[in-house]
């Protein structure tokens, strides 16, 4: 099939495009930002804080609800890092007076080591705040600002503070005044921190491992053991664990920190069994409960309850919080819903665009059939030297049309510029800016693989003589065809190996005047068939059709990228 390729249809089409993955990824970002459970930290009174949103949801063991707190009555407004809770009930977490920077967030979307050191001075620091007054103070001015993840353990004993700098590879220790008294690099991006038997055990992410460090201060942060805790594929990445009886419960995610495995190790760390988590679960902290075990999920909005042994018990069930909770699904519920739709939308649109395509085609061959009758009456009633004497020696040029050369020149800028006010919408949601810019950037490219040759195509020249036909390309190179010898559609035209498309399908003019002082030049015996037409398209050195394809790869390869958890769920059940 043989069509032309109109830049004002293609620049609708791709800003109709673009504005449905950005409307889906709008539905998206709504559902992220809902007030899901993530970490779960023991409290000194008992019991274990569940934060959810920017609030902390105390849980006593016979599942009630202690207390709330609203993280906002503390000026917190974005929540990064972690939380943990002095011996008195202080709670040590990042107050948050200036936010992280695009750079910032690029560089933690790729876990690139943080290089700013310079204390914080109040702005995005640790701070220890008393909840009953709702006042905090810095904890330490010896720390640097905290804009990026990390996570915390309080030793109750003495209320020694252990950090894990998770983008500066460092562990570090202070008082319970907040002054540095230790500090250990040599790590790669460290994630949860607990204290067993009198040493610190750190998730080493990106080393695949759970270290043993001593905590003594001459030799703090020596490691005494390492055990890899690899789960296979590309779950490779531990970020919590917890020590349940004799056994190791590890959270192994995958590549960008998500989907996590709980992989449950014996006592010399030998791999026993995977725990049964539902479908699509994204497990983000597992902790101690009584004697049951929780763990967190994101994804799905829910805390799972396990005895020590890994048998899933029924989810845990708070008066107050669990309903919180099944409010919060059901909303996620909806906004998923919305952007399962828009993604409807999108392949309703394809296959319509294709009906309609295909309907117009035959339509076209119809009229052709009948045109092409014309054609040949016409010429067999001319002579040979009348249509050719209607031209001048010197010729007559032909140049694309100034609606079709406006619309080529502007429709990219145009499509890249209309991108800066979604992507600035998105600028204070790293994660979703980072979820949205692989696949964005191979839209742009297919993009752009098609609008190059469309350039080259509305750059060509077109002259006929008496005779003969001549292309000039944009690179100033020229093919020319004698009459006789040129083969020719309703459309298009092939001078040489080059394709001139003429008209559309519907009889649109590229070239002004063109199909009229050709048609009395063209010979019947020399039409070929659209399907014949468009084998030479493939060949012809302008590459529209093959662009066609790779902008068609692109856009399915964004598409996968987006949808690559559903697809790899739906071949794991396949499997």
């Amino acid at each position: 099939m043989n069509k032309a390729v109109n830049p004002i249809v293609a620049t609708l089409a791709i800003f109709f495009t673009v504005s449905l993955f950005g409307l889906k990824y709008w539905f998206d970002q709504q559902s992220l930002e809902l007030p899901r459970p993530s970490l779960i930290q023991p409290h000194p009174q008992g019991g274990v804080v569940i934060l959810a949103g920017l609030t902390l949801y105390h849980v006593g063991e016979a599942e009630q609800l202690v207390s709330t707190v609203d993280l906002r009555a503390l000026g917190i407004t974005d929540m990064v890092g972690d939380f943990a809770f002095f011996a008195n009930g202080d709670l040590l977490i990042r107050t948050d007076s200036v936010r992280a920077t695009s750079e910032s967030d690029f560089s933690a979307f790729l876990r690139t080591e943080n290089q700013s050191y310079q204390p914080g001075s109040g702005a995005n620091t640790l701070s220890r705040c008393i909840l009953a007054g709702s006042s905090c103070s810095v904890f330490s001015k010896e720390i640097p600002a905290l804009n990026r993840t990390f996570r915390l353990h309080i030793n109750w004993l003495d209320d020694t503070v252990y950090l894990a700098d998770t983008s500066r590879n460092r562990v570090i220790a202070f008082s319970d005044q907040g002054i540095l008294l230790s500090a250990q690099d040599g790590f790669k991006f460290p994630n949860q921190l607990r204290l067993y038997d009198e040493t610190l055990w750190v998730a080493d992410t990106n080393h695949h491992s759970v270290r043993r460090l001593s905590i003594r201060p001459k030799s703090f942060g020596q490691e005494l053991e390492s055990h890899p805790t690899k789960a296979g594929g590309d779950w490779i990445w531990p970020s919590a664990f917890l020590q349940v009886g004799e056994n190791w419960w590890v959270d192994v995610m995958t590549n960008d920190m998500k989907d996590g495995k709980i992989i449950v190790f014996d006592r010399d760390w030998k791999r026993k069994y995977q725990l049964t988590l539902p479908y699509k679960a994204d497990p983000l902290a597992v902790e101690m409960l009584g004697k049951r075990v929780l763990v967190s999920d994101m994804e799905n909005i829910a805390i799972y309850q396990y005895n020590q042994e890994g048998v899933r018990m029924p989810d845990l069930d708070v008066p107050g919080f669990s309903d919180y909770l099944s409010s919060v699904r059901e909303e996620a519920r909806c906004l998923d819903g919305m952007s399962w739709l828009v993604l409807g939308v999108f392949g309703l649109s394809l296959a319509i665009g294709f009906f309609v395509a295909v309907r117009m085609q035959n339509k076209t061959e119809e009229g052709g059939e009948e045109q092409a009758a014309l054609s040949g009456k016409e010429a067999v009633g001319s002579t040979d030297t009348k249509p050719h004497n209607l031209i001048p020696p010197e010729g007559t040029a032909y140049e694309i049309n100034k609606r079709l050369r406006t619309a080529s020149t502007v429709g990219l800028p145009l499509l890249l510029i209309g991108q800066i006010p979604f992507i600035y919408m998105l600028k204070d949601h790293p994660e979703t800016m980072a979820e949205i810019g692989i696949p964005l950037f191979l839209m742009n490219l297919g993009f752009i693989a098609l609008w190059m040759p469309v350039r080259r195509l509305v750059n060509y020249q077109v002259r006929i003589y008496p005779h003969k036909i001549l292309v000039t390309d944009h690179y100033g190179q020229r093919r020319e065809a004698a009459y006789e010898k040129l083969a020719w559609s309703k459309t298009s035209v092939l001078v040489k190996d080059m394709v001139i498309q003429t008209a559309n399908p519907r009889g649109q003019e590229f070239y002004k005047g063109l199909g009229d002082a050709l048609k009395p030049m063209l010979i019947p015996a020399n039409k070929i068939s659209d399907r014949a037409m468009g084998r030479h398209r493939w060949s012809s050195p302008d590459g529209l059709l093959k662009s066609v394809l790779v902008t068609i790869v692109f856009m399915i390869a964004a598409i996968v990228y987006m949808e690559r958890e559903m697809l790899l769920a739906w071949l794991e059940n396949l499997g």
